[in-house]
């Protein structure tokens, strides 16, 4: 009788996967307590909060720390000490028309968070969170803004350790709240809200007339067409909060000026050559003693500086960063301890977060990207012993990444480790193999690129995985794309067989 096997198999497992997808949203502190700042960053498309350590107090970055995978549709996130133990939490608000919840995670000090903890789930579509005292009872209260319904609301800290009460709406009538944020707008003492909207052009404040009660909607601005983003910084030095106001449909930056006491100038243009600003910043960046204003352009795919060169004028702007594919939110801090303002920018489009590393005066960094971006363009697996600790690893290349890696079997189960890069020199790499070429016992690697027409070896350098440098083998290869290896000639060694397109040849 014929036995026919029944082969079952298990539901395929990621074992690397875009770590942020749709980036739209970072906050940088000191999320573990060892004295230098780290960044938190929200990706929307993958509902992913995440973390990255500061390693060294100079900005070499560790890998990504999930917060959760399940922050659904996650927009924004912001960092405040809402439970006042002296760690900045972490609160967010997502934009699903299923779930847009408003939560907090609480920070244990050493960089592990929470799960989250929900302050509200009566919104719909949450574009940005904002953390102050509202109340003036001595901890942290959240605000929120919200598209989907229309609400600016907030949501008393009861008890001063994240117990919050229910949500109190200042308005729900302007027609796709997109921006808050909140300080002393008239001098009393008390802490006012500002808030933007999207559909309406509008910027209005709300006066706190004492004790968390608020005026209704005082109109500030209607002509800010499409607001993206509203940020508060005194930006003329007159010990008076002004409010910078970021709209995409008018392409404009504007600031207005606050004379105190409630009243406002009219919007006064800071810039008009951007495309789509996205995300404010206020730094001195030239360390002149006056805050300049920094943009994320979505479109133009920049980070540009307007210096602010007193009297109330600022220069034109000077591009720090191009090149940033969405360029939608930007974050300062001094990440070096060097005393200047470095910057952390997302970009939506490439999925990347990056940093920018101000080397004093005005003068930036190449940007360095931190976060893993996926296998693009994944083009070869592979298995075999990397490590030589008994068990299958994975070798992989990728055709338009441009990588050759390699993936550890931490448990000799099939749970693997994150990627680690044997060369990013692969010009569209199409194989490769994994074979011990210098007879020293561990197995070294050898790659095909199609586009470079090269033919490349990586020695294992220690039997554990580290690799040393490319080392061509052929480069007049056209368009090679297999590979074979085996000891052709009998003498005891491995050679390698290729076959390339273009020019026929094995």
């Amino acid at each position: 009788m014929r036995h026919l096997l029944a082969v079952t198999f298990d539901a395929a497992v990621p074992i690397i996967e875009p770590d942020l997808t749709i980036p739209n949203a970072i906050a940088a502190s000191d999320f573990d307590g060892d004295g230098d700042l780290d960044i938190a960053v929200a990706a929307t498309a993958n509902d992913r909060l995440a973390w990255y350590e500061n390693l060294d107090g100079s900005g070499s970055f560790s890998t990504q720390h999930i917060i959760s995978a399940d922050a659904i549709a996650v927009t924004t996130v912001i960092a405040a000490d809402i439970d006042g133990d002296g760690h900045d939490d972490l609160v967010t608000g997502g934009a699903s028309a299923y779930d847009s919840d408003v939560s907090w995670y609480r920070n244990q000090g050493d960089g592990t968070f929470s799960a989250p903890q929900v302050i509200t789930a009566d919104v719909q579509g949450t574009d940005a969170v904002f953390a102050a005292d509202l109340d003036g009872d001595g901890d942290l209260d959240v605000l929120s803004a919200s598209r989907g319904d229309d609400k600016v609301a907030w949501y008393e800290n009861t008890d001063g350790q994240g117990t919050f009460g229910e949500q109190i709406i200042l308005t729900d009538a302007t027609r796709g709240s997109r921006a808050v944020a909140a300080a002393d707008l008239d001098g009393d003492g008390d802490i006012d809200v500002v808030a933007g909207s999207y559909y309406d052009d509008s910027v209005w404040w709300f006066q706190n007339l004492g004790n968390g009660d608020f005026s209704g909607e005082l109109l500030l601005t209607d002509t800010a067409d499409y607001v993206t983003d509203v940020i508060v910084a005194d930006l003329n030095q007159d010990d008076k909060t002004d409010i910078l106001v970021a709209s995409r449909n008018d392409h404009s930056v504007t600031w207005i000026q606050n004379l105190g006491n409630g009243d406002f100038l009219p919007e006064q243009v800071i810039a008009l050559e951007t495309l789509e600003p996205y995300g404010l910043v206020v730094e001195d960046v030239d360390n002149d003693g006056l805050l300049d204003v920094l943009v994320a352009d979505l479109l133009r795919d920049e980070v540009t500086w307007y210096r602010n060169l007193g009297q109330e004028l600022f220069d034109r702007p000077a591009v720090i960063a191009d090149n940033l594919n969405g360029a939608v939110a930007i974050v300062a801090g001094d990440v070096d301890n060097d005393g200047d303002q470095d910057l952390f920018t997302t970009s939506r489009f490439d999925n990347k977060l990056t940093f920018i590393r101000h080397n004093g005066q005005g003068d930036f960094s190449a940007p360095v990207v931190l976060n893993q971006l996926g296998f693009q363009g994944a083009q070869f697996v592979g298995g075999g012993d990397v490590d030589g600790d008994g068990d299958e690893d994975i070798l992989a290349a990728s055709f338009t990444g441009d990588r050759l890696s390699w993936f550890e079997n931490l448990d000799s189960l099939g749970t693997f480790g994150p990627e680690r890069v044997i060369s990013d020199r692969t010009n569209g790499t199409e194989i490769a193999l994994l074979a011990d070429f210098d007879n020293d016992g561990d197995m070294d690697v050898v790659s095909a690129s199609f586009l470079d027409d090269k033919i490349a070896w990586y020695e294992n350098l220690d039997n554990q995985g580290n690799f040393g440098p490319q080392r061509l083998v052929s480069g007049d290869n056209e368009g090679p794309e297999y590979l074979a290896v085996g000891d052709m000639d009998g003498d005891g060694d491995i050679d390698i067989i290729s076959s390339s397109r273009y020019d026929g040849k094995i």
